[in-house]
């Protein structure tokens, strides 16, 4: 009967070890668009929804978009023209037509890693996922189906790409507003080095994600200090455009992302006071 009551009183400090990890601690950060944030609570991260039901609403957001994410192929969902994507030599070889598929930006793999540091998650992970299998994960791990499902960090990419890709991090290097303004184009892998390398032009887009993802699972130590230093560079030099606000105010028809919500507000702020400001110089 004892040994009964330690196995009961074990299970409960094991829960509450792990609903400790949400609670938000309130650390101030200098990596939010410049201004002091918090760690969020689960409360207020993204409703959370499965990766396949996230799949359905974003077929429907971006079947109306023209052009893929990472490489700017030619897009009439869900097929894809490779002829004219813009990518390096060292991807190059890819078949004329294709489809697109959803990818993580943030791979699913490297979320996998960071929960496995994490004693709570590496004794859940170890006693019932041993193989790390996305099927198990999802069922006896809520926080990594959470994350699944978070439909701000997936994007429709090309099959062959993805393949490709796999894995492999992001190339970080802070860019200047003179490099921005040379717009590499050219998607491209390091196979050597394990990198990704992305265009200029969705520098920003990337960042504003990636800063999204740092404040809603923060207790997780997504990014380190250079790698989210040169993510807040990418946001400041390449500021949100009229394409990137209408895909996430289309994702906010379904999620609740508070970072997100707060540069779409200020982006249609400005674009109000830039027509006010024509209008007024206008003879």
């Amino acid at each position: 009967m004892a040994r009964k009551y330690l196995l009961y009183i074990s299970s409960i400090l094991m829960i509450g070890q792990g609903l400790l990890s949400l609670v938000p601690m309130f650390a101030a950060s200098p990596y939010l668009d410049g201004h002091n944030s918090y760690v969020v609570s689960r409360g207020s991260q993204p409703n959370h929804q499965s990766y396949y039901l996230a799949k359905q609403h974003l077929k429907t957001i971006f079947s109306d978009h023209k052009t893929t994410f990472y490489c700017h192929c030619p897009m009439v969902w869900p097929k894809v023209n490779l002829t004219q994507c813009l990518v390096g030599q060292d991807i190059a070889y890819l078949p004329k037509y294709s489809s697109t598929e959803f990818e993580h930006l943030y791979p699913m793999d490297r979320f996998k890693k960071r929960l496995a540091r994490i004693p709570f998650y590496r004794k859940l992970i170890n006693q019932y996922c041993q193989k790390k299998s996305r099927a198990c994960l999802r069922k006896h791990i809520p926080i990594f189906s959470h994350f699944e499902g978070n439909m701000i960090h997936i994007r429709p990419v090309v099959k062959e790409l993805n393949r490709k890709r796999g894995t492999k991090w992001f190339y970080f290097e802070k860019v200047s507003q003179q490099q921005l303004s040379q717009k590499r184009f050219h998607c491209q892998i390091s196979f050597s080095h394990k990198y990704f390398y992305t265009p200029h032009r969705i520098k920003g887009n990337i960042a504003r994600i990636m800063l999204s993802l740092h404040q809603s699972y923060s207790t997780f130590n997504l990014f380190t200090q250079d790698e989210l230093e040169v993510l807040t560079n990418w946001h400041h030099v390449d500021p949100m455009d009229a394409d990137e606000a209408k895909i996430s105010a289309k994702i906010l028809g379904y999620q609740n992302h508070p970072y997100v919500a707060e540069l779409l507000s200020r982006y249609h702020l400005a674009q109000e006071q830039k027509n006010s400001l024509g209008k007024a110089n206008q003879p």
